[in-house]
């Protein structure tokens, strides 16, 4: 996992508009992962964001796990939402109607604008 957030660095320095493209470019997967690959995919992104050598912000964390999913198979979606009451912006990963890695009130603050 931790390559993937390297790689999101190395795009983003780049310019943003190449990490958006590379998840076009990567195909959905066509399975539901299962609840252990799920949970395994959410340790995996917590422990490659305590040990990353900068600060890992949600974005960067919701692109990495899509990517991390997608390169296994697995469906899910890249969401980025705003906050019902303050000027604020989130994004998560969902899979099945699941939120990965994130609290499941999630939904109830936020707004989804885009999906991935």
């Amino acid at each position: 996992m931790t390559t993937y957030l390297v790689g999101y660095d190395l795009l983003y320095a780049i310019g943003m508009k190449w990490v958006w493209r590379v998840m076009r470019w990567q195909r959905q997967g066509e399975t539901v992962p299962s609840a252990t690959a799920i949970a395994s995919a959410a340790r995996a992104q917590e422990i490659a964001s305590a040990l990353y050598v900068k600060p890992v912000r949600c974005l960067q964390r919701a692109v990495v796990t899509t990517w991390y999913l997608r390169r296994r198979g697995c469906a899910c979606v890249l969401v980025v939402g705003a906050h019902v009451a303050r000027k604020e912006g989130h994004a998560w990963v969902e899979t099945a109607g699941q939120v990965i890695g994130d609290p499941r009130f999630l939904r109830r603050y936020f707004r989804p604008l885009t999906r991935a």
